[in-house]
This record gives C-alpha cells, sequence and structure tokens, in this order.
C-alpha cells in the first residue's frame, strides 16, 4: 500500500529561466522556496518510523525494526533514520496491553537490535513517545537506553546536513509528559503531552542558530492539536508557543506519529502559511505496519509511506505535488509550457529494476534514464510545449525484480511569458546571473546572502552616466513570486516605482506609487535619498532607467543599508 505527495518545503533552482521572486513577510528566519530545476545534486532522503512498541504482546515490532535498520537501510541508503517515539511498549508483553513499565528487557532488545543493525547516533534518531514516559518522570530508561539519550544526553535532538543545496535543518521534540504520570484508562490516559520551557528554549535556540538553513524540518510524537478520535491525545501545553517558533524560523513540516493512522495534511493554524503535517502508522503495532521515506529536492518536500518489506518504492521528487492531501499546496510551483521540463524520481529495490517510465494524464509512457552518479535517481524529460494551462496528473511507474508501482503526482503547467526586451547587461553576484547577447536571463538561485523572508530592495543604476537620463532603456519587474517562469522586461512600463542611480551617486530621478496592493515607503528615519523598501501584500512593478552599460541588481535589506555601496 502506497501513499504520498510531493509538498515542498519550500525552494527554488535553475532551469534557465527569467527573473521570478517571491517576498515572504519579514520573519527571523531559516526556510528557502523550492524551485524547479534540472539539477540532480540539490537532493537528499530520509526514512520516518514511529511507534516500534518494542515488548508489545502479538505484534511484528522487534521483525519490523530489525529489517527497518538493515535491508531497509542498506537498500534506501537514507541519510538518516527518524523514529519519532514509543520506542518500547511498557508492558512486557502483558496481554491486556497495559503499560505499567518501564522494563529493562524491552529496552534491552530494542538496544541489541540496534546494534546488530551498526547504526548510531549519526544516522540514528530516536525520540520519546508517551509508552516510553509512563511512570519515568525524568526519562531514565529512554537516557540510558535510547541511541541519542546515550550518545547526548538529551531528550531532544538536532542536526543539519550540508550538500550542494547548502544546509537543511533537522529537530526532534520531545512532545511527551514530563510528570511521570502513570497510565489511566481516563482521559488522557496518563499522557499530559506538551512541551515545556525547558524544552521550547531548546527549540528555540536550536532553531535560532540554523535559521541560515534552506530547509528546517521538525519532528515529534504527538499531533498538535484534536485528530477527531477522541482516544487519540495531542499537545496540552506549549502548542501555541511550538506552533509560533516554526511559524518564525519558517519550517517546512511536521512529521510525528502516535495514532498509528497514516495521513497527509496541511497545518495552518497561528501560522501563515503553515507546515506539511505527517502522520506515520506505527511500524511495530497494530496494520498496516508502515514508514515513509522523505526527500528534499531543490528544497521541495516529496514524501511516499510504504508497507513493511514491500518493494519497489518509488518516490517522484520533481516537479512537485500541487495537490498535497487534497489541498493546493501553497509552496508548490509550477511547471512552464516549455519542451524541457525535468521529471526525477528515487526507486528503491533489492532486485534490478529492469525500466522506469512515465507518463502525463494517463498518455503514451515516456522512458526515464538512470542518473549519473546517482544508481537510485530515475529521470526523464518532459516535453509541456503543447499543454494548456491548467493541472495535470503525472505517473511513473517503476518495473523491477520485485514487482510494477507507481507513484503519482499533480502538477499545474502555466504559460510562459513572452520574451524580454533588450537591455545592455546586468550585474552578476551571488544570487544573480545573466544570459548571453542583448536579451538578458536573469536567475536568482539560493544563497546564504538572500533568504526567504528577508525584504529585499531591487535597484537599477547606470555605469558610467549615459549623457541624458532620456535615452535610456527603461526596466519593469513584474509581479515578484518565488516561481521560476519567465519574466517580462518590457520596454514601455506604464506605471510603477523605482530609482536611477548615475555613476554610483544618488537617485537623480524617483517617484513612488502603489500597484497592486505594494507601495514603496521610506524607512523610519529615511530621507528622500535613502534606499526604499515594500511592504508586501500582494505584488509589485518598478520601473527604471537604463543607459548603455546599464545594471540592475538586487540587495537585501536586513538591516536596511545606509545607502548602497
Amino acid at each position: 500500500m502506497i501513499r504520498r505527495r510531493v509538498r515542498p518545503l519550500l525552494v527554488r533552482c535553475a532551469v534557465p529561466l527569467l527573473l521570478f521572486l517571491t517576498f515572504f513577510p519579514a520573519s527571523l528566519s531559516a526556510g528557502d522556496p523550492a524551485y524547479y530545476s534540472a539539477d540532480t545534486d540539490k537532493l537528499l532522503w530520509f526514512i520516518q518510523a514511529s511507534d516500534v512498541h518494542v515488548g508489545a504482546s502479538g505484534s511484528a515490532d522487534t521483525t519490523n525494526l530489525a529489517w527497518l535498520v538493515t535491508q531497509a537501510r542498506n537498500v534506501i541508503n537514507p541519510s538518516f533514520i527518524v523514529v519519532t517515539g514509543d520506542l518500547t511498549d511498557s508492558t512486557n508483553g502483558n496481554i491486556f496491553g497495559y503499560p505499567n513499565g518501564p522494563y529493562q528487557a524491552e529496552w534491552d532488545s530494542y538496544k541489541a537490535i540496534l546494534s546488530s543493525g551498526g547504526v548510531d547516533a549519526s544516522v540514528y534518531f530516536d525520540i520519546p513517545g508517551n509508552h516510553d514516559a509512563y511512570n519515568d518522570r525524568y526519562f531514565a530508561y529512554y537516557l540510558a537506553n535510547s541511541v541519542q539519550g546515550r550518545a547526548t544526553g538529551r531528550t531532544q535532538a538536532s542536526w543539519t546536513r550540508m550538500g550542494p543545496w547548502g544546509k537543511f535543518h533537522f529537530l526532534a521534540v520531545n512532545s511527551a509528559d514530563n510528570t511521570g504520570a502513570p497510565f489511566s484508562l481516563f482521559w488522557p490516559y496518563g499522557d499530559n503531552a506538551g512541551l515545556d520551557s525547558d524544552e521550547l528554549s531548546f527549540i528555540e535556540s536550536e532553531m535560532a542558530a540554523n535559521r541560515d538553513a534552506s530547509v528546517t524540518v521538525v519532528f515529534g510524537h504527538h499531533p498538535l492539536a484534536p485528530t477527531g478520535n477522541s482516544t487519540d491525545t495531542y499537545l496540552l501545553y506549549g502548542r501555541d508557543e511550538f506552533v509560533g517558533l516554526m511559524n518564525t524560523y519558517r519550517a517546512s513540516s511536521y512529521g510525528y506519529g502516535h495514532t498509528h493512522v497514516f495521513s497527509e495534511k496541511f497545518y495552518s493554524q497561528n501560522m501563515a502559511p503553515g507546515v506539511f503535517y505527517f502522520n506515520v502508522s506505527a511500524l511495530g503495532k497494530d496494520s498496516p505496519n508502515q514508514y515513509a521515506v522523505t526527500a528534499i529536492d531543490c528544497n521541495g518536500i516529496a514524501s511516499v509511506t510504504q508497507n513493511v518489506g514491500t518493494w519497489p518504492v518509488v518516490l517522484i521528487t520533481a516537479p512537485m505535488d500541487r495537490r498535497l492531501g487534497g489541498l493546493v499546496n501553497p509552496y508548490a510551483y509550477t511547471v512552464p509550457n516549455g519542451a524541457s521540463n525535468p521529471v526525477r524520481a528515487l526507486v528503491f529495490d533489492p532486485t534490478p529494476v529492469s525500466q522506469v517510465q512515465f507518463r502525463v494524464n494517463g498518455g503514451p509512457w515516456q522512458m526515464m534514464t538512470l542518473s549519473a552518479g546517482n544508481p537510485r535517481l530515475w529521470t526523464g524529460n518532459w516535453n509541456a510545449s503543447t499543454f494548456a494551462e491548467g493541472e495535470y496528473v503525472l505517473e511513473v511507474q517503476a518495473a523491477t525484480g520485485s514487482g510494477v508501482r507507481a507513484d503519482t503526482v499533480t502538477t499545474y503547467v502555466k504559460p510562459t511569458a513572452p520574451p524580454p526586451a533588450g537591455v545592455t547587461s546586468l550585474v552578476t553576484g551571488n544570487y544573480v546571473t545573466t544570459g548571453s547577447g542583448k536579451n538578458k536571463t536573469t536567475v536568482f538561485f539560493q544563497s546564504q546572502a538572500f533568504k526567504q523572508g528577508e525584504t529585499v530592495v531591487v535597484r537599477a543604476t547606470e555605469t558610467p552616466a549615459p549623457t541624458t537620463l532620456r535615452s535610456a532603456v527603461p526596466v519593469s519587474f513584474m509581479p515578484m513570486k518565488l516561481v521560476r517562469i519567465p519574466q517580462t522586461v518590457p520596454r514601455r512600463p506604464r506605471r510603477g516605482c523605482g530609482r536611477v542611480h548615475s555613476g554610483g551617486s544618488r537617485p537623480r530621478r524617483r517617484h513612488v506609487a502603489r500597484w497592486a496592493g505594494y507601495d514603496w515607503r521610506p524607512e523610519a528615519g529615511d530621507h528622500s535619498s535613502s534606499p526604499r523598501r515594500w511592504t508586501p501584500r500582494q505584488s509589485f512593478r518598478a520601473a527604471w532607467r537604463l543607459g548603455a552599460g546599464g545594471k540592475a541588481c538586487v540587495r537585501r535589506l536586513n538591516p536596511p543599508p545606509s545607502g548602497w555601496r
């Protein structure tokens, strides 16, 4: 049984396209938008499992955990495995399923399986759940026996992964009860779940220390809010503060367990736009026993849930799924109706892969090829030049020695903009590149100098100053969104706002106007000669005049600079 959707996380990539930006309200934050790119090296994937329940009567707890850290780990080769709580059952196999532990025998079995699998604290991240907390106020059993507890002496974990994509930050929080209450037959069953001030302080400090991460993914044991099932407990304290921190630092996803039921939603209560809300089913108790493989491709998140012991695993990583959990994914980019649109999918199987192919809306199958340098990644090219604007279902199917399996996503094709007017030159920098010839193409790349949520100033300069401003070529930046479609540079914008610089001097001409919900205004204490910023609302257009040798560039304004330097 497979269920999946792609999220993004947030993000951006580099198919030769024109200038396209999206600016979000200013924050302290980590988090860059997802982007659509032909790059194959901006990809990372990991395994999430939950609710192992070692010691539960009549379950496949130990068998499934052993499979996860041996065959699954060897075949999938994840960057790491995260297990989100209920590592043990705390019942010692009693037939009533009454968690009256903890029991050292359960923890000994848990440790032995992980030791045989060869996992350590660099690749295996386990956090406590309510079954690991009953009658153990200070989590003594967890700290003495879990992989992360023994390695760090903490009940929460924070780690990063660095690579061609930049920096990804991962954070696993302890939502289990801190009172040491015993199990109860009455709600909330001794499970006073939540996050106390010390736990929230750790979360905030780790998010602040990693605010430069392109993507932040958070894990916990409990759901954030009621699920609709009266037997499910959830965060009873610390939720608002926790959600506020995820919102402030632009977390992309919250993955959890506890309910033993798979679900894939979007959580937006007191958040804008919100986080992907992934509930992984139990690995070792109840049925079906499942785990999830999650990928981050050019900052876009994709995830597939699969039954233990079944192959192949197929996961489309690009393009992103527009219909995550049946809703419109606020992080998903669009697919241009051009001839070269990359399709990427991960395929995992212990037997050889004989064929991988894709199709759109049930059309003809098109072959995909194995990516050079990555034996698990398959790529294809989607020619969408004849597709009208709208939603399309893209399906990838893999045939292996284990069988045939497919994955699907919904994408949105959007027409590209007309070609830009001629511009003499554009500035090249950390996050701006230029094309060749008279019609310039500018692509903004992910960079530590330019982050989602920052206020950014777009400016135009003339180097050297033209003989007369009247002879300059006007340049307009259309509504700015972090989407990868060509951006028009029309010759004669009818109105807008902007500044003209000559040879690095102060502006010689400027006008301020409002356009489609964005308005330019001075910063507090600024005067007419200082840089301007916009107040984000919906969209924005600005016009400048450029002469021979004119340049255009983007600079961050966080904090606002005192002048152009």
